[in-house]
């Protein structure tokens, strides 16, 4: 008699958003965004800086970043530097990406060639000429050939439990006054995130002037502070939501000043009302 030996999965990718190349310039941006999925970042050539939350990175040829849900993030080229880039956004589910929060990795050349194994496969299944945007073509045509989408899930999974088997480094903080400045407001504005508190307080709070701390903010963020803070209150809205709290809760909880303005704020950032997103997900 045959026994099974039951083989569930530690972890699954469950849906890509992105997989793309970039060449960038020198005064390459990537503006600042939260997403509630995963995204790696990995430096083919060059050099970038990377605010991530409260910290801000320096990431060189051969390491990859991992951005995790809810994370805020944005990347900018170095001065003088054209870096190229392999940004990977996807949906994963287990404990097993866990590994991958905070985390920056030096790849070994095994693993260099195996995430540049992935771009290669997906070079070689999009046509030049295709009619999809950069970021999405090569996933386009993956939809229309499953057993594409197979192998380049498989890949990247495969690469991703090759990296869980390395020894992650702590990132390279790049400190000076300006990006200590930032951290203790990125900081400040996290320790509210219940309450509300204005610019001027935060100012005060971070030992500077109101206008010189708009100026740093926006230099890292390309958001104004008022706009973090909202779009911060709105991604744990999002989570209490789905904890099961009810709409009200929730706006009190974040100390909106009402009900109504919580959801249009939620709206606006969201594209539907909080009760709705509730009801998508089966609240």
């Amino acid at each position: 008699m045959y026994r099974p030996y039951i083989a569930p999965p530690e972890f699954e990718i469950t849906a890509f958003y992105s997989a793309f190349e970039r060449h960038c310039t020198d005064d390459y941006v990537y503006a600042g965004e939260f997403h509630d999925f995963w995204e790696f970042a990995f430096v083919i050539d060059g050099s970038i800086q990377v605010a991530a939350d409260e910290n801000i990175i320096h990431l060189s040829k051969n390491q990859i970043i991992f951005h995790k849900p809810m994370e805020f993030h944005r990347l900018r080229a170095e001065t003088g530097s054209e870096p190229v880039l392999f940004i990977v956004s996807f949906q994963a589910s287990g404990d097993f990406m866990n590994f991958f929060a905070n985390k920056v990795i030096q790849l070994t050349p095994q693993q260099v060639s195996e995430i540049m194994d992935i771009l290669h496969f997906l070079k070689k299944i999009t046509p030049s000429n295709f009619p999809g945007s950069m970021v999405t073509a090569s996933l386009k045509v993956c939809v229309n050939h499953p057993h594409w989408m197979q192998k380049f899930k498989n890949l990247v999974e495969n690469f991703l439990i090759s990296l869980s088997e390395s020894d992650a480094e702590l990132p390279e903080l790049i400190s000076n006054p300006e990006t200590t400045i930032y951290k203790n407001a990125v900081t400040a504005l996290e320790e509210y995130i219940y309450s509300q508190i204005t610019i001027d307080e935060l100012a005060q709070l971070c030992n500077v002037s109101t206008a010189y701390l708009k100026r740093i903010f926006s230099k890292y963020t390309d958001l104004g502070i008022h706009e973090y803070f909202i779009k911060t209150k709105i991604n744990l809205a999002k989570r209490l939501l789905s904890e099961g709290l009810s709409v009200t809760e929730v706006s009190e909880k974040l100390s909106f000043s009402s009900q109504s303005y919580f959801s249009v704020v939620f709206k606006r950032e969201e594209g539907m009302t909080p009760s709705q997103f509730r009801q998508i997900h089966g609240l």
